[in-house]
């Protein structure tokens, strides 16, 4: 997987997490943890899945500096991440730009 694929994943994440995790969890994000542990589901879905079931839309595992898209779901136990923890993992400095993204105070990315 290239770093450009990786990063259409990543923006199809984030659009769905901008409609599907509330808003005042994503204003309190920080970078110390998962971001799947911070934010919350909006609640008024037909079927309640967990945000990374429902915005996520491949998972990544992550061996040896490499990473590929996999079938496993997510499980951080076993470096299995979505493509925004991913990219997270690798480019950590992206993160106020991502913060931005989601509160939507930009529309680049």
């Amino acid at each position: 997987m290239t770093v450009e694929e990786l990063k259409k994943l990543v923006l199809h994440e984030l659009e769905w997490l901008k409609y599907y995790a509330r808003e005042d969890t994503r204003q309190k994000l920080d970078n110390n943890t998962s971001i799947y542990n911070q934010l919350v589901s909006i609640g008024y879905a037909k079927r309640v899945f967990s945000l990374s079931y429902r915005c996520a839309a491949a998972s990544i595992k992550i061996e040896n500096d490499n990473f590929s898209s996999t079938l496993e779901p997510r499980n951080l136990e076993n470096k299995i991440y979505t493509p925004l923890e991913t990219w997270l993992i690798i480019y950590p400095e992206s993160f106020s730009e991502i913060k931005k993204y989601l509160l939507l105070e930009t529309d680049v990315f």
